[in-house]
């Protein structure tokens, strides 16, 4: 994906992709079977969208204590690459220690509320210094509170490696707060050129769309399973179906496996020329 992709996206194609999401999370989640004592992707990502920013909670509903974040940390790891070390690592913090954090985090964000009308840098350091305090817990680092701090402000953006990718291009994606300065400045500098909803839950939701919906389709061609791309209309294109139409496999038998007779009988019957004989596909 071009790193320029999302910046252009108009209204109807940011629409486009939020409608095709819960279909690319269900085909996510088809293609991972749950962990033992793990909700399905579906539910986990259900259950983190619907996760209230602090000014719309009044203290309800958002995550709060140490299950919460082990079931975040379900969720990241459901869509992306598994990493278990990073959900053992959060499950080791003491639960109380989570409860204190997570409350100081919120608590520092509420006092320190960062907005589109505000400087890009002052909304950076805003939301980055609610990760680090979050990142106090085993197992948190910036791609995780970044997580965290996207539910609680419409400023906060997760970064996923998909949309860092297409905010940044391919680059070598990095977990480091150097990295996330990087990716989220890119991340603000697009929703500013948005029309509609800024939020940053919803770019990345965007981003993932775009990555995860199926863009090629099955085909058998010659006995092989070959995969074909769809035009934008979602059919395949008319000269690769004429293509695939000239390519079915006829073939000559070869020569030198006919026998003298067969040439003969052919020849004597004013064909003019060896038949073709086909194969079965």
């Amino acid at each position: 994906m071009a790193a320029s992709q999302l910046t252009t996206l108009s209204r109807t194609q940011i629409a486009s992709s939020l409608e095709a999401y819960p279909s690319a999370i269900a085909h996510k989640s088809s293609l991972t079977p749950s962990k033992p004592n793990t909700e399905s992707l579906v539910a986990l990502d259900e259950w983190y969208h619907s996760l209230p920013t602090l000014s719309g909670s009044k203290g309800e509903g958002r995550m709060r204590g140490k299950q919460d974040l082990i079931k975040l940390m379900q969720w990241k790891l459901a869509r992306e690459k598994f990493r278990p070390t990073l959900l053992s690592l959060i499950s080791s913090n003491d639960a109380s220690i989570c409860s204190e954090v997570l409350q100081r985090a919120a608590t520092h964000l509420s006092s320190h509320t960062p907005s589109f009308e505000l400087d890009t840098e002052e909304s950076l350091k805003s939301v980055e210094s609610t990760m680090r305090i979050l990142a106090e817990l085993r197992g948190i680092g910036p791609a995780t509170s970044s997580a965290i701090v996207a539910t609680w402000s419409p400023m906060g953006v997760f970064q996923s490696d998909e949309l860092a990718q297409a905010l940044l291009g391919d680059v070598k994606i990095e977990y480091t707060w150097t990295f996330y300065r990087k990716f989220y400045r890119a991340a603000i500098e697009t929703m500013k050129k948005w029309q509609g909803e800024r939020e940053g839950k919803v770019l990345e939701r965007v981003a993932w769309s775009m990555a995860h919906t199926p863009t090629e389709v099955p085909s058998s061609v010659a006995g092989k399973e070959v995969k074909q791309k769809l035009d934008e209309r979602g059919e395949m294109p008319a000269s690769k179906h004429k293509d695939s139409q000239s390519n079915s496999s006829v073939k000559l038998e070869p020569k030198e496996t006919r026998s003298k007779r067969e040439v003969k009988d052919e020849a004597s019957a004013g064909e003019g020329r060896v038949s073709k004989r086909l194969r079965s596909r």
